[in-house]
């Protein structure tokens, strides 16, 4: 029995509601469902709500497994990325911007001053995938990699100007982790393009 494009759909949306939440996971597992229910006689709702109850655990260990693969992918990119000319030219920018606030400022307020600069790039960084989560667009699993990493590094990031005496090592710092933060958008819009182009074709959930 081949299954309509809305019976797909169903699979789509009882996998969500299943708590896997990434659209190319559950496009990869709802070809795998729908194979296995195209073999099976009967009422395919039932069906569907059967195979899901009996095999939640296994859905869930293979969601957690592609979900590790395409955080792979993500943190891949982002390091390699980090070599790129984009993320070159926001690291000069800011080590400039750093050098400028010392000569003008007083020592006690180039932390400061660091920090705040940092606290926009993280902002930059966190935007696209920000954004879409308030525009409710799909999120695809590379995000599992990369969106936990600017508050990973947001608390050393508020200590560092008491830790580093030295003003020339907290400028460095602050430029390194400035750019390594709107690096992150970079990355993921990238990604999220070329997810998107790959997985946008699956039919749109059942209500």
């Amino acid at each position: 029995m081949k299954l309509t494009d809305n019976q797909i759909a169903l699979i789509d949306a009882k996998l969500h509601k299943a708590g896997l939440g990434y659209y190319d996971i559950r496009l990869e597992l709802t070809d795998h469902v729908a194979a296995i229910l195209e073999q099976q006689p009967g009422n395919f709702e039932e069906n569907l709500s059967q195979y899901v109850a009996q095999n939640r655990k296994k859905l869930r260990r293979l969601n957690f497994k592609f979900m590790k693969v395409g955080a792979r992918k993500g943190l891949k990119l982002l390091f390699a990325n980090m070599l790129s000319w984009q993320v070159a030219a926001v690291f000069a920018a800011v080590f400039s911007a750093g050098k400028l606030i010392q000569q003008v400022a007083m020592p006690k307020d180039l932390g400061i001053f660091m920090f705040l600069i940092f606290v926009v790039c993280s902002c930059v960084g966190s935007y696209p995938a920000v954004a879409n989560i308030f525009r409710k667009k799909e999120q695809y699993s590379f995000n599992g990699g990369i969106a936990f990493l600017p508050t990973l590094i947001l608390y050393p990031s508020i200590w560092m100007q008491n830790w580093l005496a030295n003003p020339q090592y907290l400028i460095l710092y602050y430029a390194l982790v400035g750019a390594f933060s709107v690096n992150i958008h970079f990355v993921y819009r990238r990604l999220y393009k070329k997810y998107d182009s790959l997985y946008r074709e699956i039919p749109a959930n059942a209500a």
